[in-house]
């Protein structure tokens, strides 16, 4: 399983989705999905903690800083095997974010 770390524009992007999402930092936490090449972050309500938790293929809860608050952090990636530290980045693709996966395993 890989370190999850974001990039300045992705903790920017990562707020202002949090705040077009009316969620609130106190109230949801992060679920990162990684892929070969990308990954896709959703906010989950913390009812749905337990659930995360009992996921076999999740990892976490992680405490990681997004602007000026640490928020929880689960990780589900598709190539376990991949170790190392994933760094995510920002890219606005046709109006969308997407967020890209750099870095390689073991930086």
């Amino acid at each position: 399983m890989s370190v999850v770390e974001f990039t300045p524009r992705a903790v920017q992007n990562v707020l202002d989705i949090l705040d077009q999402s009316k969620s609130s930092s106190d109230n949801s936490f992060i679920l990162v999905e990684c892929r070969a090449e990308e990954a896709e972050i959703s906010f989950r309500q913390f009812d749905e903690v337990v659930d995360m938790q009992r996921d076999l293929d999740v990892m976490g809860p992680f405490r990681v800083p997004v602007g000026e608050v640490e928020m929880s952090l689960f990780v589900r990636d598709q190539q376990p095997d991949r170790g190392g530290r994933i760094e995510l980045d920002a890219l606005a693709v046709g109006g969308q974010c997407n967020f890209q996966i750099r870095g390689a395993a073991g930086k």
